[in-house]
């Protein structure tokens, strides 16, 4: 009985642990690759540091994988990309939504499903399939081939563009119908109820007498109750059935227009307050730094304001006439005083 439940042990490890590998164009592209897990359905389609769950390195033939057992049991959307920015300048002002220079693909995926993203040998195209054991784990890449259409009508037909909004929307939902996976859904929900996007006028029009934002609403309850997808759709949806309604009676409600109003006046209030807890934070960090390089000796200032000239240790051997030795053992001191690594830290102390 011991060894039974022993098996049974390892066999629930191995069958829950995920798999994600694939093949990256070394030659176009930094090694790094990361993966994340999208918590925001209106930043699929962006890089946020939040969302990042893992990093490794591809080979030098492009060869990478992720597995292991850590992601949760219920299915969820997951992103991963490359992108050439220097390794010093990846910080989360970096992946903050407007990167330029990054390729990923989005995915639909399981604890337990295994995915392989292969190199196409169409222009060494990557992130541009897939094989999976979750049937829906494509589903983006068949929301991109859908959009792909729209832009070719839109190109050929520019002049006649708001006449194919009805139509585009129109498509839009028979295929998020077509799908029914509601992650994938979302997805597509982000697009026509984007304010600044031409469907979403129609979109507002048909909200109030549409049943199927209501279905996704359940479907996406049912089969991802702990997501915060599923809060996030219900502000959403409130918010735009009012505004469509707002728009169908052509007046407004006093009550809302008094909670808009404490929303947007605590707003107001929140960013002052963000913005003078910055300054005052920034204010700290400088006097903390002026606190460590007070610090310093004579000589280590001396030192300090070469470094930040981009002078080497051997030029700063001979503007102060002493052994690089001598340098060299100034730059740890000053590094341990003002708790830095790396050269480069330097320029942050005034």
């Amino acid at each position: 009985m011991k060894y039974v439940l022993l098996f049974l042990c390892v066999g629930n490890v191995v069958f829950s642990q995920f798999r994600f590998s694939g093949t990256i164009d070394v030659k176009k592209w930094q090694p790094n690759v990361y993966l994340s897990k999208v918590e925001d359905y209106r930043k699929i389609e962006s890089v946020f540091a939040e969302q990042i769950i893992a990093k490794t390195k591809a080979d030098s033939e492009g060869n990478f994988t992720f597995s292991g057992t850590f992601l949760p049991k219920e299915k969820a959307i997951y992103r991963i990309h490359v992108d050439n920015c220097h390794q010093d300048s990846q910080t989360s002002n970096h992946f903050n939504g407007h990167c330029e220079n990054f390729h990923q693909i989005t995915f639909i995926a399981n604890y337990n499903d295994t995915i392989h993203f292969p190199l196409s040998s169409f222009e060494s195209q990557m992130f541009c399939e897939m094989t999976s054991t979750n049937r829906n784990s494509n589903a983006f890449l068949r929301i991109d081939s859908l959009e792909q259409s729209f832009d070719i009508v839109t190109d050929i037909n520019r002049k006649n563009h708001s006449l194919y909004v009805k139509k585009w929307y129109n498509d839009y939902m028979l295929f998020a119908e077509k799908l029914n996976e509601p992650l994938a859904e979302l997805f597509i929900y982000s697009k026509i109820s984007n304010k600044t996007s031409d469907l979403y006028t129609v979109y507002l029009n048909d909200l109030p007498q549409n049943s199927y934002f209501s279905d996704l609403q359940n479907r996406l309850r049912k089969q991802n109750p702990k997501s915060t997808f599923v809060e996030q759709l219900d502000i959403d949806l409130q918010s735009d059935l009012y505004t469509a309604n707002l728009k169908h009676e052509n007046k407004y409600s006093y009550t809302w227009i008094v909670v808009l109003s404490v929303l947007l006046i605590a707003s107001i209030l929140g960013f002052v307050f963000l913005f003078i807890r910055n300054k005052r934070l920034q204010k700290r960090l400088k006097h903390e730094k002026q606190i460590e390089v007070a610090k310093l000796s004579q000589q280590e200032l001396k030192i300090l304001e070469l470094i930040k000239q981009n002078k080497s240790n051997k030029e700063i051997s001979e503007a102060l006439f002493i052994s690089i030795s001598t340098v060299k053992t100034h730059i740890n001191n000053i590094y341990k005083k003002l708790q830095i690594s790396k050269r480069s830290d330097v320029c942050e102390f005034d």
